[in-house]
């Protein structure tokens, strides 16, 4: 078992933020310990991809992100409340820094609210707190709101703890398993090395 911190990126400046910024703006909401699926879970899991079956509370990023309907709706501009929801293993900062963190792979993509939500739904939970991505090498998972304008876009990220050329396709199969459940969505995931 694995025990998971679920953090909360506050979003002080919504156009640049520097390196303060965003140390003050990060907090740490709860802890989650992640468990591994017997086959009757499997089957349960199967009938209801529903985020209200949550078991715990898990903030939404379609509560707090830029959404395209704000701005067909008519109503005036409001800052985000939040830009990023990180879950990342206990005493690992969600940081590139943090010297168990070596690289990432990412998917950047538009959804419609629902969707936004259930994807960040089945990483952290199927993904990560029922095991379903190897917890051996992921280290966190991310998701972050890169709107600029009046465009919306959103960033799924998985943050790994190696560069192994063997252990990345492995990875990569498992999050697109779990990510793509959907027809009309097709994640690409494209890895990014922390140090070069």
């Amino acid at each position: 078992m694995v025990e998971w911190v679920l953090w909360r990126h506050y979003c002080r400046n919504a156009w640049a933020q520097s390196e303060q910024d965003w140390n003050d703006g990060i907090e740490q909401v709860c802890h989650f310990v992640s468990q591994r699926p017997t086959l009757e879970d499997e089957d349960e899991d199967e009938k209801s991809n529903d985020t209200r079956d949550v078991p715990f509370l898990l903030p939404l990023p379609s509560e707090s992100f830029f959404l395209k309907s704000t701005q067909n709706s008519g109503k005036h501009w409001v800052l985000l409340q939040h830009k990023e929801y990180s879950l990342f293993r206990k005493d690992v900062r969600p940081e590139w820094e943090d010297p168990q963190c070596q690289c990432e792979l990412y998917a950047k993509h538009y959804l419609p609210p629902n969707l936004l939500d259930a994807y960040w739904f089945r990483l952290v939970k199927t993904g990560i707190l029922e095991g379903f991505i190897d917890d051996r090498y992921v280290v966190g998972i991310r998701v972050v709101d890169k709107s600029k304008g009046r465009h919306p876009m959103y960033k799924f990220e998985i943050w790994l703890n190696t560069k192994n050329p063997s252990i990345l396709p492995i990875v990569r199969r498992q999050v697109m398993d779990c990510l793509q459940q959907e027809e009309q969505y097709q994640f690409n995931l494209h890895f990014r090395d922390f140090f070069k």
